[in-house]
């Protein structure tokens, strides 16, 4: 196995924190609301009553999630080793970028050459 290091576990929570912050909360709360209205519509329902309590603990344990998370990546930015990774990504964005167009340079005028990229 690879070694892991920090930039990558940052990353990683980057990637977590994204989906956390771009609906994963957001859509468990209004899960956990409509089942909260359910269970006011029939409150003898232990099945809902059920639900709600563990919908409630997904809720907090997510919310607990993107709070330690969002600190561990300040941690990691104010020692500096994130700031790496962010020019090591643009680099090789650039560089796949690059070699995307040299591709359709190349083989974009020749008829007998259909590869995707060189459309």
């Amino acid at each position: 196995m690879e070694e892991v290091n920090a930039e990558t576990v940052t990353l990683t929570r980057r990637n977590y924190v994204e989906l956390l912050e771009g609906g994963w909360i957001e859509n468990g709360k209004k899960r956990l609301a409509k089942l909260k209205a359910e269970l006011v519509a029939d409150p003898s329902n232990k099945q809902k009553a059920f639900q709600v309590e563990i919908s409630q603990n997904h809720v907090n344990f997510q919310d607990k999630q993107l709070e330690r998370s969002l600190r561990l990546i300040r941690m990691h930015e104010e020692r500096g080793t994130a700031e790496k990774l962010i020019n090591i990504m643009f680099r090789y964005i650039l560089l796949t970028l690059m070699v995307v167009f040299m591709a359709r340079e190349l083989f974009g005028q020749v008829s007998q050459f259909h590869h995707p990229l060189c459309r």
